[in-house]
């Protein structure tokens, strides 16, 4: 693949599918057209990443990535599992925001209003089964049901 110039001076690098993902400033596609991490990590927040990738590889497989190392963390030590909720908590936040900003993407507005909908519905959850997890209101609702 062959960067060519655009607009703004900008190198791009060419794509099959989706919109450009820029190489010149750090993103997704670097000198030769490989992924680098700060561009895996900042280009969905930007939007510049396809809605599919991010739902289906950070949403999806990232999630079992993260539910994976869950199966590493002793359950009876608070510290360990308090630490693994918040990593969890962080990166659903961020899966979340990246869905958000690539919902532009969508070429139907109801899509995409869908989309982001979604995704602040999916934010205040978080937010709020956060909170009833370190103030311990959802273990004591589980051990009632028993």
């Amino acid at each position: 693949m062959k960067p060519f110039v655009a607009a703004a001076g900008k190198t791009s690098c060419l794509a099959r599918r989706g919109p450009p993902r820029w190489g010149a400033d750090g993103s997704q596609c670097g000198k030769a057209g490989t992924m680098t991490l700060r561009g895996a990590v900042l280009d969905p927040l930007a939007g510049k990443t396809s809605l599919s990738r991010v739902v289906w590889g950070y949403g999806l497989l990232g999630s079992v990535i993260v539910s994976a190392l869950g199966l590493f963390v002793d359950s009876g030590n608070e510290a360990a599992r308090r630490g693994y909720v918040v990593f969890g908590l962080l990166y659903s936040v961020y899966t979340s925001v990246a869905v958000y900003q690539c919902a532009r993407q969508c070429r139907s507005a109801f899509t995409r209003g869908l989309v982001r909908v979604s995704a602040v519905i999916s934010l205040g959850l978080l937010v709020v089964l956060s909170y009833l997890d370190f103030t311990g209101a959802l273990s004591l609702a589980l051990i009632g049901a028993q």
